[in-house]
């Protein structure tokens, strides 16, 4: 549990126990797990595999799996399909860091608005000055702000997380909260996709018409807003 990997497993012959701190079920013959890192939708296990009894493994790594699904390009839409479902699976709302404190009611009216989506290299997430878009939680993989080139002639690599192209979004992140919040008229960067990236999200006018109905919760989303936008979270319409 919380080993990095990007394989899937299949259980042969034996059995394997599978356990974490709040569940613990066994894997025999025909069974797998590992599904979740082979489709790039989490970094790390989570689980401990341990093998109850001499087993037969066959395992299969995500570059082998890329490799193969290049050469059956049909069958992308299925597994996109399989990676969606996944995280649609998990709670979501409770890990956002924007969301920490809100209470459940809230999150379980913001929930069935909520959609998942996969988006691939140089995709555009954010597009720059747009005046409408979605409140997005990135859920795997990586995507850029691009920001001014200008203004970065003179910067170092060592402000914050940045990649050569701009600051990274990583698992977690939340992007575009300050124009659904009405903090900016317009996006105010372009924000693309760095490799693969799945993100859920909310359409604007649905977060906000719930926040309506939450009038407690606004002083909670602003004090998780500060030091994560740049603009002052005074402008707060």
């Amino acid at each position: 549990e919380g080993d990095h990997s990007e394989s899937f497993y299949i259980v042969c012959k034996g059995a394997v126990s599978l356990e974490n701190a709040i569940t613990q079920e066994t894997c025999g013959p025909g069974g797998s797990f590992g599904e979740a890192g082979l489709l790039a939708m989490s970094e790390t296990v989570s689980v401990t595999a341990s093998c109850l009894e001499t087993s037969l493994i066959q395992v299969l790594h995500r570059q082998v799996f890329l490799k193969g699904l290049a050469s059956f390009p049909a069958e992308v839409e299925h597994f996109d399909h399989l990676a969606v479902k996944l995280l649609q699976s998990n709670d979501a709302l409770n890990h956002v860091p924007i969301l920490e404190g809100c209470s459940e009611s809230f999150k379980m009216q913001l929930a069935p608005k909520c959609t998942t989506r996969l988006l691939r290299e140089n995709e555009c997430l954010v597009q720059k000055s747009s005046t409408r878009g979605r409140l997005c939680v990135i859920r795997s993989g990586s995507a850029v702000v691009e920001e001014n080139r200008a203004a970065r002639t003179d910067t170092k690599e060592s402000q914050g997380s940045k990649s050569p192209f701009g600051r990274r979004l990583c698992k977690w992140d939340i992007v575009n909260a300050d124009l659904v919040l009405g903090l900016v008229p317009l996006a105010p960067h372009n924000v693309i996709v760095e490799n693969f990236c799945a993100v859920t999200e909310i359409q604007d006018t649905d977060f906000i018409n719930i926040l309506q109905s939450f009038p407690e919760e606004v002083p909670t989303l602003v004090s998780r807003l500060t030091g994560l936008w740049p603009m002052e979270v005074d402008q707060l319409p």
